[in-house]
């Protein structure tokens, strides 16, 4: 998906690092996010809803901004649930380190770790089926929409349920 901005690249980039929360404010909705240069990786947590089935669904977009004329264009990806990189690399490690663990056999740990990747994939990809069928995670992908449209005015283009 691709937005254009009014702002420069500079603001828009500043004023998104601005509106992120805190990732250790668990259970609550909130956006997190990490820059590198113009690349950003940017995640909507939806916040935890005990009374539903699946909770906490996460948004993600995957892009670089980049300058177009006065303003700038923001081109990114929406992955939904773990399939973002850094739950994917977590997860990973989290799967290969308790599989090395149990292991017996030191020499089998190579093939562990390699092992360990199709079903760290596996995991991530039916994580992200069951959180794209919800409703709540249509709403956490608009509200990551939004946030992205125009960060020096949050939540100022709120899309309409």
């Amino acid at each position: 998906m691709t937005i254009h901005s009014d702002h420069p690249k500079k603001t828009y980039l500043k004023a998104l690092k601005s509106g992120m929360d805190s990732p250790f404010a668990l259970w609550s909705e909130r956006a997190t996010g990490f820059f590198l240069g113009p690349f950003f990786c940017v995640t909507y947590h939806s916040g935890w809803e005990w009374n539903r089935r699946i909770t906490n669904e996460k948004n993600t977009a995957l892009g670089i901004v980049r300058n177009e004329g006065e303003g700038c264009k923001v081109s990114f990806v929406n992955i939904k649930g773990l399939l973002a990189p850094h739950y994917l690399l977590l997860l990973w490690v989290l799967l290969a380190s308790s599989m090395i663990i149990s292991s017996q056999d030191p020499s089998l740990h190579p093939m562990l770790l390699l092992l360990s990747i199709p079903f760290t994939l596996v995991i991530a990809a039916v994580s992200a089926l069951f959180e794209s069928l919800t409703e709540r995670s249509d709403e956490g992908q608009r509200e990551l929409i939004s946030i992205l449209w125009d960060p020096v005015k949050l939540f100022s283009h709120r899309f309409e349920t």
